[in-house]
């Protein structure tokens, strides 16, 4: 049997892993970005618009008006960095009550047609078509593929052990990944 591989990706979902990927799923994921951005320009807008009133109708009434989109902004900020951290504590507690003290490991190997997801720890291997994949992210030390069922599958740059990070990314876009 010939062997068509042509990348091939192991390392262990610890800590350092997970923290980089809610980072990424809490701060750099185009669609958190886009909630982001509309909430900012909906306090901006707010903000505006009681400071046009507060100069021509000198109404005192919109001070508290100000005060609530002050509120309202920070309340928003917290949940968002809330979240992040509640998230890190479940995922910590949810690898803890599967895996024990040690991380699971999985691996990856990539040929012309599929991936092949491999969980060493539950060994449970999931197949999917390269075809699949519509979307490739990059972070510091990971390279995070999304499906277009939204599944996302990460590989981290440190554990290639066939081709390289960069040949990995240049292959993707070349199937047409984005």
């Amino acid at each position: 049997m010939e062997d068509n591989t042509l990348f091939e990706c192991r390392y262990e979902y610890d800590e350092g892993v997970n923290k980089e990927y809610l980072k990424f799923i809490h701060f750099r994921m185009p669609s958190r970005i886009v909630t982001f951005v509309i909430c900012l320009l909906f306090v901006a807008l707010m903000a505006a618009q009681s400071i046009y009133y507060l100069t021509i109708h000198d109404n005192s009434g919109c001070i508290l008006y100000w005060a609530l989109t002050i509120v309202l902004a920070a309340f928003y900020l917290y949940l968002f960095i809330n979240r992040y951290r509640r998230d890190i504590t479940t995922s910590r507690k949810r690898r803890y009550e599967l895996y024990g003290n040690s991380a699971a490991v999985f691996e990856y190997s990539v040929n012309d047609k599929e991936i092949k997801s491999n969980n060493l720890a539950n060994h449970q291997e999931i197949t999917v078509p390269l075809a699949s994949i519509v979307k490739l992210y990059e972070t510091e030390n990971l390279i995070i593929l999304k499906s277009n069922s939204n599944l996302l599958h990460i590989f981290t740059k440190s554990g290639f052990t066939k081709g390289t990070p960069d040949e990995f990314i240049k292959f993707m876009h070349s199937i047409g990944c984005r």
